[in-house]
């Protein structure tokens, strides 16, 4: 019997076998890449997490429909699903290898949301070996999506995944839109990665269009290292139509219009525009690397966006921009390049247009002209100032700092210097002169524009001056004055606290031309602070001397002085009207209309206001028979008046004034004797809409003002004549009022008064018989005159008041005349005139009908 022998090491060996062969069964094969092609039928895909698939909308052209009439791919999950996960993305067709070309007749529509990719999401098709077109215009949305490989609008050859020029042509007959909202990916083109196929023949070069129509791609929430809105390298593409990025609260490496792909059209008309909203970081933006772009431009208007370099213009030879423009409102550009990173004039016109927002480094870069305009908005920064490494490209062509625009240049002990053909002040230009700093101005040409120098904390003590006009060596000056220079020194308030003992240098030139008294004012009246200004031609300096408060602050004063003359005016009416009706005449309904033109007297000028009113009201008499004789009236009126005051000082302050009023009143008059007495009371609502020319503001104010008012008189009768002796004081409580001075970085403050003024007057009255009817004549002489309360405008900053009392000294001659034409109706009439330091004449007219 044999006996079957079995070694201990092949024991083992077979255990490890089976071992093997349970674990190699037992664990399920990867499954194999596939492809997915929805043939140009609306398709839906949701919840997939298959790495290794992908998914087309539109058809294999070796093996589906082609040419198919569009596609409408949507990749997306249902709540609490989480990501999708695939290979690829394609919006149109695979062109794949054997040489039929994958054709889409319309549109191409892609949306996916929440999906990663472990490759690339592509708008367009797909070549492998064969060209792509697509007749419509391609619409791509990702929306919560990441893409471990580059993300592209158009279509793409293959051959980029092996980083190899493309092969292959894409023609979109229409427009490539794109909406990328929180995606991540290293990489985006606009354009994608083929060859173009129209022939296009401009600037004797050879170019051909890959895309007939625009590129519109707007970004948010996303992170992605490159943006192009063109192509990669290697390619020959070019867009016929325009480019524009849409960009807000996203974080970029690079942004440009392409690398080497470009925007051309017969005519060269083509515009790259990018809208720079708010919170972004963008660390390089600039038109091009080497490839066309005719027209670029920024817009950036994004509070916290900051960028690290922005160049207007391409950045390597080769390329071609003809006209590059920013346009900055908001947000901070660390380093801006006027023109081409190197130095090749090559035609290039460069505009920057600054309305707001910080330059770090104004960089002049290569161009044949370059412009840079300061607009009417927020106040902008420009810190230092550099160049391309050679002096000649220093210059700008053209610095204007428009009426309106508010700039400042410069650090704190540092020099500012800035190069320019042609140099034009007409806004407000704010220097750091808190240390050894200044601003060099070397120019050819001065335009004095009535701009504004403003030196920031500026110490009495500063003995160079804050900035030069210098004219380079062997050049030509050239000065126009359309309006002198003036100086704004509210933001050094330090300048009024102390005494100072000599003048102030302010500005300093080398040239014989830009030398001269007429370049500034010579009474400085612009901001906080007020001086006189002087040059020295020994040393070519300009001076500050005979400091002083504004006096634009009694502007502020004369706008109250102005409505309370009206308020008063209106309750000397009813007071008037309750005076002459104790005596006779007819109560009831009625009304008065009167207007005029006053001169007010001001602490410094005088207050111009032509004025109307016109009040209504009710009242009525009764005798008091059984109680001492007495008269007794009561009556209430409602009021309105206008007035359109003008204080007339250097920098007239306008008021346009608009008020409402309610007043009652009460008399006593005992007949026997002819003693009376009034009271009146008003409460006033005014808006004021007040223009300080000097500080650039206007305020749109309301002020409430109680106002009363006791009057005691005799009425003393001869026969025809009466005469009318009597006195009057009014009260008025003014609230206080707060006026931001934003230009000038101060608050000016009305304070809370109370005011009081008397009134002592005499009138006279006649009886004119006329048979059928009476007429009375009437003449009235009054001293007015104001006994307590200022008019009064606080400077918070300079911790000074400007006063203007209420001192009126004033004489009003009054004539009218009354009739009663029925015995329930009653007219009057009545003229006066205003002389002392207020002065003015007015009318009024009226009637009473009794029911």
């Amino acid at each position: 019997m044999a006996y079957l022998s079995i070694s201990k090491n092949q024991c083992k060996s077979f255990l490890i076998t089976l071992v093997t062969i349970f674990i190699m069964t037992s664990i399920p094969q990867l499954a194999e890449a596939v492809e997915h092609f929805a043939n140009g039928v609306p398709t839906v895909v949701q919840d997939v997490n298959v790495p290794a698939d992908s998914y087309f909308g539109g058809a294999d052209s070796a093996v589906g429909p082609n040419p198919i009439a569009s596609t409408h791919l949507t990749i997306s999950t249902t709540q609490g699903f989480g990501q999708n996960a695939l290979e690829f993305v394609v919006g149109g067709s695979l062109a794949n290898g054997n040489g039929n070309p994958a054709n889409i007749n319309g549109d191409i529509v892609l949306i996916v949301e929440n999906t990663n990719t472990q490759n690339s999401i592509i708008g367009g098709s797909m070549a492998n070996a064969a060209p792509v077109t697509i007749g419509g215009s391609i619409f791509m949305t990702l929306r919560n999506v990441t893409a471990v490989d580059p993300i592209f609008g158009g279509s793409v050859d293959v051959r980029f995944f092996a980083q190899q020029q493309p092969n292959e042509d894409q023609l979109v007959g229409g427009d490539i839109n794109i909406n990328l909202e929180n995606v991540t990916t290293p990489e985006f083109y606009g354009l994608g990665y083929a060859n173009g196929v129209i022939p296009v023949n401009v600037l004797n070069r050879n170019f051909l269009v890959a895309v007939q129509g625009n590129i519109t791609t707007n970004i948010s929430n996303s992170n992605i290292a490159t943006v192009m809105l063109g192509s990669h390298y290697d390619t020959t593409m070019a867009v016929g139509g325009n480019g524009t990025i849409n960009v807000d609260n996203s974080t970029i490496g690079y942004l440009s219009a392409s690398n080497s792909s470009d925007f051309v059209n017969p005519d060269l008309t083509n515009t790259v525009t990018f809208n720079i909203g708010p919170n972004n970081r963008i660390a390089n933006i600039f038109a091009s690397n080497n490839g066309v772009i005719p027209h670029f431009i920024v817009n950036m208007d994004g509070s916290g966006t900051e960028i690290q370099e922005l160049t207007l213009g391409n950045v390597i030879r080769g390329g071609l921009v003809l006209t590059s423009e920013l346009n900055l409102s908001q947000g901070t550009i660390n380093n801006l390049i006027t023109g081409n990173e190197y130095y090749d004039r090559s035609g290039l016109r460069t505009t920057v247009n600054v309305r707001g927002g910080t330059i770090g480094v104004l960089t002049s870069g290569g161009s044949d002209y370059s412009e840079l305009n300061f607009i009417p908005g927020e106040i902008s920064t420009i810190l230092a100032t550099n160049s391309i490494g050679n002096q000649d490209f220093a210059s700008l062509s053209q610095v204007t700092i428009h009426q309106g625009a508010e700039t400042l240049w410069g650090m704190r002990d540092e020099v500012f210097e800035l190069q320019t053909n042609n140099l034009q002040l007409g806004g407000e230009l704010f220097i750091p002169a808190d240390g050894t700093g200044g601003v060099a101005l070397i120019t050819n040409h001065i335009i004095a524009n009535s701009g504004v120098i403003t030196p920031v904390n500026m110490s009495p003590e500063r003995m160079t001056p804050i900035i030069g006009f210098l004219e380079p060596t062997g050049e030509v000056a050239q000065l126009t004055i359309y309006g002198p220079l003036t100086v704004n020194l509210s933001h050094s308030p330090e300048i009024l606290g102390k005494i100072i003992t000599q003048p102030i240098p302010i500005a300093v030139t080398n040239s014989d031309v830009f030398g001269t008294s007429k370049l500034f004012v010579e009474h400085n009246t612009k901001g906080l602070i007020w001086s006189d200004i002087i040059f020295n031609p020994q040393d070519k300096t300009w001076y500050l001397t005979n400091f002083r408060g504004s006096e634009d602050f009694y502007g502020l004063s004369a706008a109250r002085e102005a409505s309370n003359w009206l308020r008063q005016q209106h309750i000397w009416s009813l007071q008037r009207r309750s005076n002459k009706l104790l005596d006779h005449g007819v109560d009831g309904l009625w009304m008065n209309v009167q207007g005029g033109y006053e001169k007010l007297d001001a602490a410094i000028g005088d207050a111009k206001m032509p004025w109307i009113m016109a009040s209504l009201g009710y009242d009525f008499m009764h005798k008091l028979s059984d109680f001492y004789n007495l008269k007794a009236l009561y009556g209430f009126g409602f009021g309105f008046a206008t007035g359109k005051n003008k204080w007339n000082t250097i920098n007239s302050t306008t008021n346009d004034i608009y008020m409402g009023l309610v007043g009652a009143y009460v008399g006593l008059m005992h007949e026997a004797t002819g003693l009376y007495g009034t009271v009146s009371g008003q409460f006033a609502t005014n808006r004021t809409k007040t223009k300080c020319t000097g500080f650039d503001e206007t305020y749109n104010w309301k002020e409430n003002v109680p106002t009363e008012a006791i009057e005691i008189g005799w009425k003393w009768s001869i026969d025809e004549f009466k005469i009318n002796p009597r006195g009057q004081v009014i009260f008025e409580q003014l609230s206080k009022h707060h006026f931001s001075l934003s230009q000038e970085g101060d608050t000016a403050i009305l304070d809370k008064e109370f005011l009081t003024t008397t009134v002592i007057g005499i009138s006279g009255e006649y009886d004119l018989d006329l048979r059928s009817k009476i007429i009375k004549l009437q003449a009235s002489v009054d001293w007015i005159k104001g006994i307590s309360g200022d008019f009064a405008a606080k400077s918070e900053v300079l911790n000074m008041k400007f006063k203007d009392k209420n001192d009126t000294s004033t004489f009003r001659g009054t004539l009218g005349a009354s009739a009663q034409l029925l015995e329930n109706f009653e007219v009057h009439l009545d003229i006066f005139g205003d002389l002392g330091n207020d002065k003015g004449i007015g009318g009024q007219v009226g009637a009473t009908y009794r029911f």
